[in-house]
């Protein structure tokens, strides 16, 4: 049995996005309108 993850301090994350972000491009996350929709569903549109 493995031992539970511990969470990755909020500092590490900081540092990593700042580490990448000049090579990360950000894309949108939009909402899906349908009324049939059994809820609230977004895209993240990754192919724009």
């Amino acid at each position: 049995m493995q031992a539970p993850h511990k969470p990755i301090p909020i500092e590490e994350i900081c540092a990593a996005r700042e580490r990448i972000k000049g090579f990360v491009l950000h894309t949108p996350l939009v909402s899906l309108n349908v009324d049939e929709a059994p809820g609230e569903i977004y895209l993240k549109l990754e192919n724009v």
